[in-house]
């Protein structure tokens, strides 16, 4: 269930007079940002627990998160991002399947995994095995975009799942990107694909990252990351952790034993027959790729 806004993603004292401070303030942006669109609150007849309300508190504390806290820009990337879900009918696109699941799988192995310590969702995926160039002779890079708008929208559902089950408010993802057996050349369009899907988190889903592991990443990954960090704002870029082959522990601080593939440093060995489940072995994806 979802709660208010007071102490929503943190555990406070009331002796703490500089977190509650904070919180005060937050809820009082909130709410002058939420008169400034002209929304208003469910009845108590539709909304009696209030989760109608606390919902929109937090997609509203996101945007003003994201603007550092200046109600004018905050309303401004509201509205653009409403009016972009709309365009392209966002609150619908999981309704129907990707005609292209089975094939994003194989060329981009991927999985949704179990949940940190605080309740987020955790996505591992395989993207040292990603051919862009390949891909890209099956499916076109809008096509690319929308798997990745797919994966925002399925993650936005597993947190509202994950904050009714524990009780708190979940509002960010843990993301695992494992680089083994990436190629040191980086693919253009590749590139020019990470370009636009940055655009799209930052514009349409702000503060939505907890954090992300770049795990097995070579040396030779500063340099093509020294290409894109410029792109990332200076928040987005802290959550970032580039990591070599000695990743476990580091993971393990984040993400409890039980919600982690052994592989990766941790106890799970589930079945991965679905989408939310253990992401298997180097080894089972490169039998797979090779038949």
């Amino acid at each position: 269930m979802l709660r208010s806004l007071v102490g929503s993603e943190m555990c406070i004292r009331d002796s703490d007079n500089a977190i509650q401070a904070l919180i005060n303030e937050e809820r009082g942006l909130t709410e002058e940002l939420r008169q400034a669109l002209g929304l208003e609150y469910a009845s108590e007849s539709e909304d009696p627990l209030n989760q109608k309300k606390y919902k929109m508190q937090l997609e509203l504390l996101r945007f003003i998160r994201a603007r550092k806290y200046n109600v004018k820009k905050a309303a401004a990337m509201w509205t653009a991002a409403q009016e972009w879900r709309k365009e392209l009918d966002m609150d619908n696109l999981l309704a129907t399947p990707d005609p292209n699941q089975k094939m994003f799988q194989c060329k981009c192995p991927h999985t949704n995994h179990g949940v940190g310590y605080e309740g987020n969702p955790v996505y591992i995926e395989r993207t040292g095995m990603v051919r862009v160039n390949e891909m890209l002779k099956v499916v076109t890079e809008d096509q690319v975009v929308g798997r990745h708008l797919r994966y925002m929208e399925h993650t936005a559902d597993r947190m509202a799942i994950h904050s009714h089950m524990l009780g708190r408010n979940i509002t960010k993802g843990i993301m695992i990107h494992d680089l083994a057996h990436v190629r040191y050349a980086v693919e253009t369009a590749g590139l020019r694909i990470f370009k636009r899907t940055v655009t799209v988190d930052q514009s349409y889903y702000p503060e939505r990252l907890h954090h992300a592991f770049i795990i097995n990443a070579p040396l030779s990954l500063r340099a093509a990351w020294a290409a894109v960090q410029p792109l990332l704002d200076a928040n987005t870029s802290r959550k970032i952790e580039i990591l070599g082959s000695n990743f476990k522990e580091r993971l393990l601080e984040f993400i409890p034993p039980s919600q982690l593939p052994r592989h990766y440093g941790g106890l799970c060995e589930c079945s991965h027959e679905n989408g939310d489940s253990c992401m298997p072995p180097l080894r089972d994806f490169m039998t797979a790729t090779d038949a």
